[in-house]
C-alpha cells in the first residue's frame, strides 16, 4: 500500500474516539480501541504517572493509561505528517506497528519503575516486550489492529538487535529528542501539576517533522521550538520531578524496596505484578521494618533533609555513585548517629543521588531544501554540548534524609562518609 492509501486509512478508519483531558478527542480505529480494553493495558489505569508527586502537586494523579493514550495520539499526528511529506517510504505494517508500540510503550511499568531502574535487572521496555509476547490476548489484538507482534516489540525495546531498517527509523521516532513520549509527558505533567513550565506547541512541532537519512529531523528555522521543549524538560525536572520532597518520598520507597529485594522479602516478579494500590498495601501485608518507609510516604510523613549540595560540590559524590558504595556510606553515617539517637533505625538514613540527565539533543536540522545542515547540539544556543552538561549539572543535588528529630549533620558526621 502506498503512503497516500495508508494516510487515507489513518483518517477514514479511525472512527472511534476517547475523550482526553489534555488533547480532547483521541481518534482510534475500532481495533485499537479494543486494544485499550485489554486486561494488561487496563492495569495502567491503576498506576500513577508521577508516583508520589501528588504529595507536592495534588493534581498529579494522572495515570500511565492517560499518558499512553496521549503518546499514541501524538505518534499518530507525527505519522500523518511524515506520510504527507513522503520523506520515508513506510509500510502499512510499519505504520500500524508504530502506533501500537506508542500505545503499549509503557506496558512494562510497575509502581515507581523509573525510580527503581538501577536496582531492577530488566528495563521496563524489555519487560513490556516480554509481557506482549506472553499475552495471547494482546498478540491477537495487535494483529487485528494491523501490526505484527515482533515489530511492535522491536520498536518498544530498542536494546533488542534488529537488521530491519524501517524498525530502526521507527525506534528513533518513538525514543529521541522529538519523541511522542516527551511531547506528551511534559505537557500532560505540567497540565495536571498546574504549572506552566512543560506546556508545548505540539501541533506546531509535529507538523514540521521529517525523516532525513533515517532519522527524525526538523528545519533549522524552527529550532527555537526544540529549545523550548528541552528547556521545559529542564524546568520540569527542577520544579516537579526532582522537587526536594518528591526526591525524599522516592528515596524512601527505593530504600524500602532495595532492602526487601536484598533480603528476599519480595521478588522482582512481585513488583512487576503490582499496581499502586497493591504496592501501598505492602506494609499491612508483610511485617518488615523498612516497609514503614512506604507507610510513611502513604501518610505524607516524610523524612527531613539534613544535607544538600550540588553534585559537583559534594566531596564524596563520585565514590557513592555505585549502589553498594552508597549503602556502605549510609551504614557508616548511621553508626555515627546511632549513639546520639537511640531510636534511629539503619534504614532511616538515606543518601539520595539523582542519575545524570540527557537532553537528547542530537537532532538533525535541515535547510530550506530539506538537506542536512548540522546536529542540533552543534548549533549555537543553550543546548550545545557544554550548555547541556551545565544544565544537567545544575539539576543534580546530593541529599541526606533522616527523621526530623535528627539534628543538623556536623562536619565530623559528614567526614565519616569519606574513604579512600
Amino acid at each position: 500500500m502506498n503512503s497516500s492509501l495508508i494516510l487515507d486509512s489513518l483518517v477514514s478508519d479511525f472512527t472511534c474516539s476517547i475523550r482526553d483531558s489534555l488533547w480532547g478527542d483521541i481518534a482510534l480505529s475500532p481495533q485499537l480501541l479494543a486494544l485499550t480494553k485489554a486486561k494488561a493495558f487496563s492495569k495502567l489505569n491503576n498506576i500513577r504517572q508521577l508516583g508520589p508527586t501528588y504529595l507536592v502537586y495534588p493534581g498529579a494523579v494522572h495515570t500511565r493509561f492517560n499518558h499512553s493514550l496521549g503518546v499514541y495520539h501524538v505518534a499518530r499526528q507525527i505519522m500523518i505528517t511524515l506520510l504527507r511529506s513522503k520523506s520515508y517510504d513506510f509500510t502499512e505494517e510499519g505504520v500500524y506497528s508504530f502506533l501500537i508500540a506508542a500505545l503499549l510503550h509503557d506496558l512494562g511499568h510497575f509502581p515507581y519503575a523509573h525510580s527503581l531502574k538501577d536496582i531492577i535487572s530488566i528495563t521496563h521496555e524489555a519487560l513490556g516486550s516480554r509481557q506482549i509476547l506472553n499475552d495471547k490476548e494482546l498478540c491477537s489484538l495487535i494483529m487485528a489492529a494491523g501490526g505484527t507482534v515482533s515489530l511492535v516489540c522491536t520498536i518498544i525495546d530498542d536494546a533488542e538487535p534488529t537488521e530491519n531498517p524501517e524498525a530502526k527509523v521507527l525506534r528513533k521516532l518513538l525514543s529521541g529528542a522529538l519523541d511522542p513520549d516527551k511531547l506528551d509527558y511534559l505537557s500532560r505533567d505540567a497540565f495536571f501539576c498546574g504549572v506552566p513550565y512543560g506546556l508545548q506547541d505540539v501541533s506546531y512541532i509535529t507538523s514540521r517533522m521529517s525523516i532525513t537519512r533515517g532519522e527524525p529531523s526538523i528545519p533549522a528555522v524552527n529550532m527555537s521550538s526544540i529549545e523550548h521543549l528541552l528547556f521545559s524538560k529542564y524546568l520540569m525536572y527542577r520544579n516537579v520531578y526532582w522537587n526536594r520532597n518528591v526526591r525524599c518520598a522516592t528515596a524512601m520507597i527505593k530504600e524500602a524496596v532495595m532492602s526487601a529485594l536484598k533480603e528476599g522479602i519480595i521478588t522482582e516478579s512481585d513488583l512487576f505484578n503490582m499496581d499502586d494500590a497493591g504496592f501501598a498495601r505492602l506494609p499491612s501485608l508483610i511485617s518488615y521494618a523498612p516497609f514503614s518507609l512506604i507507610q510513611s510516604v502513604n501518610e505524607n510523613s516524610l523524612l527531613a533533609c539534613r544535607y544538600e549540595k550540588p553534585f559537583g560540590e559534594c566531596p564524596w559524590h563520585e565514590q557513592c555513585l555505585p549502589i553498594s558504595s552508597r549503602l556502605e556510606a549510609e551504614r557508616k553515617l548511621y553508626e555515627r548517629l546511632k549513639p546520639r539517637y537511640e531510636k534511629l533505625s539503619s534504614f532511616e538514613v538515606i543518601i539520595d543521588i539523582p542519575e545524570p540527565i540527557s537532553f537528547e539533543s542530537n537532532l538533525i536540522l535541515t535547510g530550506s531544501k530539506g538537506q542536512e545542515l548540522c546536529r542540533f547540539s552543534y548549533a549555537r544556543g543553550i543546548f550545545d554540548t557544554n550548555g547541556e552538561k551545565n544544565l544537567s549539572r545544575a539539576l543534580r543535588y546530593v541529599r541526606i534524609f533522616t527523621p526530623g528529630y535528627v539534628g543538623e549533620l556536623s562536619v565530623d558526621d559528614l567526614r565519616s562518609l569519606e574513604w579512600t
